[in-house]
């Protein structure tokens, strides 16, 4: 073997230790503090930005988008548990976490019952057991009434885990005017 056959094989090989470690410290994945089996999280050891665990945070989630793909789970809804056992792990008793989700758009589908979803998209609902779960520890869903009503559902279809609002815009302005923080990723 020639120097530089050998060179090359040395930075290959160190490239992929270096990948290797980085890939193993970056993947330590963190399984539902609160809620579990969803909202995985990865420990962030030098955040500059700390939390006051004795503060209480009121958020509201405006979920819009939902995926195309029937049977998937929708990815917003995740993000709420994955903020909730973020908190959580880091010490933030659950008490101190006042979640609401608005739902409008796309993501209506989401939020109606499994025999609904089942009807009109062939498949199980996967959103179910994830919003029964936030609602167990406190977080609140309240259904657009406009989106829901012009994309044909009507109340008895609509999740028991969810609150019919008079629209998302109504239920943005209500929380935001009680001191709710706006989350929104659409």
């Amino acid at each position: 073997m020639n120097e530089d056959s050998i060179m090359k094989t040395f930075i290959l090989t160190s490239l992929i230790f270096s990948i290797h470690l980085c890939c193993a410290q970056n993947k330590t994945i963190i399984n539902g503090a609160a809620i579990k089996n969803y909202g995985n999280t990865l420990p962030v050891v030098d955040a500059e930005l700390h939390l006051n665990t004795n503060t209480h945070y009121k958020v509201i989630f405006d979920i819009a988008k939902s995926p195309d793909e029937k049977g998937k789970l929708n990815s917003s809804i995740n993000t709420i548990a994955r903020f909730i056992n973020m908190h959580v792990s880091q010490g933030v008793p659950l008490e101190n976490l006042e979640i609401i989700a608005v739902i409008h758009g796309a993501a209506v589908k989401d939020y109606t019952t499994n025999q609904t979803y089942l009807n009109k998209h062939g498949v199980a609902n996967p959103n179910i057991e994830l919003i029964s779960q936030l609602e167990e520890v406190g977080a609140k869903s309240f259904m657009c009434g406009q989106s829901f009503g012009y994309r044909g559902y009507t109340k008895n279809q609509l999740s028991e885990n969810a609150q019919l609002a008079l629209s998302a815009m109504t239920a943005l302005i209500y929380f935001q005017s009680e001191g709710f923080q706006l989350i929104n990723f659409n």
